[in-house]
C-alpha cells in the first residue's frame, strides 16, 4: 500500500462495466486515489450508437461498487472510510449522434445528481 504520505494523485481512466469489485480493491491497495469513468452518457440509445458496451444501469452499478470499496473521498462525502484521500470523476460527451439538446440537459442533471457525487465532471465535445 502506498498510502497518502506523498500527496500525488494517482488516477486510472475506467469504463463502467469493465471491472470487478476485486479489481477496484487491487487498484485500492496499489495507491491509486481516483477514477476517472468513461461514462460518455447515461442514454442507453446514444451509448449504442457509438458503440460503447455499457449502459446507464452499468454507470451506476460501477459507482455503486467503487463507492463500496473506497469509501468516502478527501471531502468527507460518503458513509465509509477514506482511503488513499479518494475521488472519481465524470467523462461526458456532448455533439454524440442523437444527443439532442433535451438530452443533453438531462445528462448533466444526472451527473450533478450522482451519488456519491463525483469531484469532477470532464465535458468534451464531438465535433466531426
Amino acid at each position: 500500500d502506498t498510502g497518502d504520505s506523498s500527496g500525488i494523485e494517482i488516477t486510472i481512466e475506467m469504463d463502467p462495466g469493465t471491472f470487478t469489485e476485486a479489481k477496484l480493491m487491487e487498484l485500492r491497495d496499489a495507491g491509486f486515489n481516483r477514477i476517472s469513468l468513461g461514462v460518455q452518457s447515461f442514454d442507453d440509445d446514444v451509448l449504442s450508437s457509438i458503440g460503447r458496451a455499457h449502459r446507464r444501469a452499468d454507470v451506476f452499478a460501477s459507482i455503486d461498487m467503487i463507492h463500496r470499496v473506497f469509501g468516502v473521498d478527501s471531502n468527507g462525502r460518503g458513509d465509509g472510510e477514506a482511503h488513499n484521500s479518494f475521488s472519481y470523476s465524470v467523462d461526458l460527451i456532448s455533439g454524440l449522434p442523437g444527443l439532442s439538446l433535451a438530452k443533453w440537459a438531462e445528462t448533466l442533471e444526472t451527473a450533478v445528481n450522482l451519488h456519491p457525487k463525483p469531484d469532477h465532471l470532464s465535458l468534451y465535445d464531438l465535433q466531426v
